[in-house]
Formats: structure tokens, C-alpha cells, sequence
């Protein structure tokens, strides 16, 4: 999981910078589905608070998909889920909603993925 709110062109829509440009304080508290074979090309890279710059360079930087596949590879931790998730980390007026509807919905996906432990790298 990532707080880098990033998105996979083509495959859902990107998180809500105009909500953000009216009222400051909110962020989408939606989340986007990272297909863990993403090429970085599709990476697309939404939050008003990061230089999404180097997001767009090597998304590793937030999110080290390609790094912890590495490690599988070598056997150094056991098998990557399909998935992995992006939220909007800045999420001041949107958390409640956050909480109460996304954060488990997300849960669930995981859970039918198998996954047995989620690791969060925060924007």
C-alpha cells in the first residue's frame, strides 16, 4: 500500500485534485488498484502535496513493487499479492469516510487475495 496517491492509466480513474483545489482540507479518500506487473509508463500520479516528478520517474520511490519482487525472487520473503493499493495520504476532511467505507473495502480485497501482511509506504 501507498499514500503517494498514484493511479494505473486506463484502469480507474484518478483521485479527485479539483475537491482538493476547492476545499484544502480534503482528500479523496478513495484508493486505486496497482497491478503488481504495472509498468511504470501507466503510472500516474495525482497529490497536490508531493513532486510527483519523481513519482513519475521511478514509482519505486513510493511504492517498491519492483524492489519487493526482488526479494521474492531470491526468496527472501515469501509471494507478492496481484495487488497492491494507493490512497491520497492527506486526508484531514475525508478521513471518517476513509475509515468507515474504504479502508475496508480494501481489507476485504486483501483478505480474498490471501495476503497475510501489508506493508504501508507512506508518501
Amino acid at each position: 500500500m501507498t499514500t503517494a496517491g498514484i493511479s494505473v492509466d486506463g484502469l480507474e480513474p484518478g483521485f479527485d485534485q479539483e475537491g482538493e483545489r476547492q476545499n484544502p482540507v480534503w482528500g479523496d479518500p478513495s484508493f486505486r488498484r496497482i497491478p503488481r506487473d504495472t509498468p511504470q509508463d501507466r503510472i500516474r500520479a495525482w497529490h497536490l502535496h508531493l513532486n510527483n516528478r519523481d513519482i513519475l520517474a521511478d514509482v519505486n520511490v513510493v511504492l517498491p513493487l519492483n524492489r519487493f519482487a526482488e526479494l521474492e525472487a531470491e526468496g527472501a520473503i515469501g509471494s507478492l499479492a496481484p495487488t497492491a493499493y494507493s490512497f491520497m495520504g492527506y486526508q484531514a476532511a475525508g478521513a471518517n469516510e476513509w475509515r468507515e467505507k474504504y479502508a475496508p473495502q480494501v481489507a476485504g480485497l486483501m483478505k480474498d487475495e490471501a495476503v497475510d501482511l501489508a506493508l504501508l509506504t507512506p508518501a
